[in-house]
C-alpha cells in the first residue's frame, strides 16, 4: 500500500521532472533580420561576406535584406530590421543603434565639374555649394560642418547620387560629395563618361554594420561575440 508521504514524494519527483523538461526544451532563436542596400550595390556585395562570416561563426540565424538604403535605416529604427550595413558611423545613427568594429574602407569623393577648375586646397572652396544624397553619412557630415560654420552656404540635399551629378552639371551646385561607389553608379545610370567631371580623394572612412539597440539589449554580450568573430573572418578573408 503506498503511503501518504510516498505518494508526496511521487509527486514532488513528477513535477521536478516536468520543470527539467520544459526548461530543457529547445527555445526558438530570434531571427536576426538585416537589411543592406539594393541589389547591384557595390559596397555592400564586397562587405556581406564578411557579415555572413561573423554570423555564421556565432551560429545565428539571420536574413539579409535588399532596400533602400533610407528605408533600411528608417525601418531599423523602428525595429522591422535590427540591423543594417555597409555603413559609416554617424550621430543620427548612433540614437536608435550601437556600430561595430569597422571591418571595410568606404572611400569618399568631392566632385566638380570638369571645366570648374577649383580644388578642395582653393582659397574660398569652403564656401561653394555643397550637395549629398539623402541617407548618407556623407550629407550628416555635411550639415554638421555647415551649423559648425565651416561651409558657408546651406547644404543641397537630393533623393539620389545621379541627382548630385545633375546638379553639378545645371551649375545648381558646384561640390558633390559622394563614395567612389555611388559616383561610378551615378556615372552608368546617367551614361555619363568619368571625364565629365573632375574628383578629389576626400577621406577614407570605416564601415561596419549598425545593430539595433533593442536587439541588443534582448541578446547581451552580441556585440562583443560579433566584433571577436569579425576580426577573425578579417583574417581568413583577407587570405
Amino acid at each position: 500500500m503506498i503511503t501518504a508521504i510516498q505518494a508526496w514524494n511521487f509527486t514532488k519527483k513528477t513535477i521536478v521532472i516536468a520543470w527539467l523538461f520544459f526548461f530543457s526544451l529547445p527555445v526558438a532563436a530570434e531571427e536576426l533580420k538585416l537589411a543592406t542596400q539594393l541589389h547591384g550595390h557595390r559596397l555592400s556585395e564586397e562587405s556581406k561576406p564578411y557579415v555572413c562570416c561573423a554570423l555564421d561563426k556565432l551560429n545565428f540565424t539571420y536574413s539579409i535584406c535588399h532596400v533602400p538604403w533610407e528605408r533600411a535605416q528608417r525601418e531599423a529604427a523602428e525595429g522591422r530590421y535590427h540591423g543594417f550595413f555597409i555603413a559609416t558611423r554617424n550621430h543620427r545613427r548612433d540614437e536608435f543603434a550601437e556600430f561595430s568594429n569597422p571591418f571595410y574602407t568606404i572611400k569618399w569623393l568631392y566632385i566638380v565639374h570638369r571645366d570648374c577648375m577649383v580644388r578642395p586646397d582653393s582659397p574660398g572652396f569652403l564656401s561653394l555649394r555643397f550637395s549629398a544624397d539623402i541617407g548618407s553619412a556623407r550629407l550628416t557630415w555635411l550639415e554638421d560642418q555647415f551649423k559648425q560654420g565651416v561651409f558657408n552656404k546651406e547644404i543641397t540635399e537630393v533623393d539620389q547620387p545621379e541627382q548630385v551629378l545633375k546638379m553639378i552639371q545645371a551649375g545648381r551646385v558646384e561640390v558633390g560629395v559622394l563614395n567612389d561607389h555611388s559616383f561610378e553608379t551615378a556615372l552608368n545610370k546617367l551614361s555619363l563618361p568619368r571625364e565629365a567631371f573632375r574628383t578629389f580623394a576626400m577621406r577614407n572612412t570605416p564601415g561596419g554594420i549598425y545593430f539595433n539597440r533593442e536587439f541588443l539589449a534582448r541578446h547581451p554580450g552580441f556585440l562583443d561575440r560579433f566584433n571577436h568573430a569579425m576580426d577573425a573572418c578579417k583574417r581568413e578573408l583577407a587570405q
